[in-house]
């Protein structure tokens, strides 16, 4: 039996080099670099006190109340999949039935973690000044819940957690369920927001922090596919080699 082919039909990320394929790709070829100094959190006190940050990524698309609700990882994914999904024109699929998702993250909202650790630590605050919703902003498979309720995608929905590989196996597994015909598009890629106060606290006491001159952090953010605190959406579709098609599958 011939495998149908799975292939990409739609791509979006936010990274340190700038919002969106066409912004990215340009400071590749121009040989800009990301790496800025920190602006997430005072890092004055660190050998490295330099990152790779995200600095715009608020979906186009959001309740100003979200913003300040989910981890920074979850925005950054939504960001980036707004730019596949209308890389890909998935407006016109109208039964989503058979549209999943498959997006993970190495950390999850490590930074919501820290901000209400904080809270709760603090004296004068404690459990009751918690974020009410702490555990629903910092879940990895947020994320993959978002995306569906945004555009009501019924399809399979999961999440990989797997390091610096999260945005290739979801990517892999999104592929492996069209093939399988368990769906006909998947929205695929990973999502992380590392460059945070306690990264640089681990990357201190393990002593990988780069020192060279003005310390080149490996703190890195980008979402989706192709980075680390950035990540980007891939659309993908079933592409057989005879002249009709079935019904498209595609990753996004």
């Amino acid at each position: 039996m011939t495998r149908p082919r799975v292939v990409i039909t739609g791509m979006g990320i936010t990274s340190p080099l700038g919002r969106g394929i066409p912004r990215t790709w340009e400071a590749l070829h121009g040989v800009e670099s990301g790496i800025t100094e920190v602006k997430h959190f005072d890092a004055s006190a660190y050998r490295t006190r330099i990152g790779g940050e995200c600095l715009d990524y608020i979906p186009r698309k959001c309740d100003p109340k979200d913003v300040d609700r989910y981890d920074r990882f979850l925005l950054m994914s939504m960001t980036a999949a707004e730019e596949a999904w209308e890389s890909a024109g998935l407006d016109s699929i109208k039964d989503r039935t058979e549209f999943g998702v498959s997006v993970g993250s190495g950390m999850g909202g490590i930074d919501q973690i820290q901000l209400n650790h904080s809270i709760l630590l603090d004296k004068s605050k404690g459990p009751s000044r918690m974020r009410p919703f702490f555990v629903p902003g910092i879940i990895i498979n947020m994320t993959g819940g978002w995306i569906a309720e945004r555009w009501g995608l019924m399809g399979p929905n999961h999440a990989s957690v797997s390091a610096c590989s999260t945005g290739n196996h979801s990517i892999a597994n999104a592929y492996f369920t069209i093939q399988r015909g368990d769906a006909q598009v998947m929205l695929t890629g990973g999502s992380e927001a590392a460059a945070l106060l306690a990264s640089a606290i681990g990357r201190e006491v393990l002593s990988i922090s780069a020192v060279t001159g003005t310390g080149l952090p490996r703190l890195s953010e980008s979402l989706w596919a192709l980075v680390r605190e950035s990540r980007g959406p891939t659309a993908t579709e079933e592409s057989p080699p005879q002249a009709a098609r079935p019904p498209h599958r595609e990753t996004i």
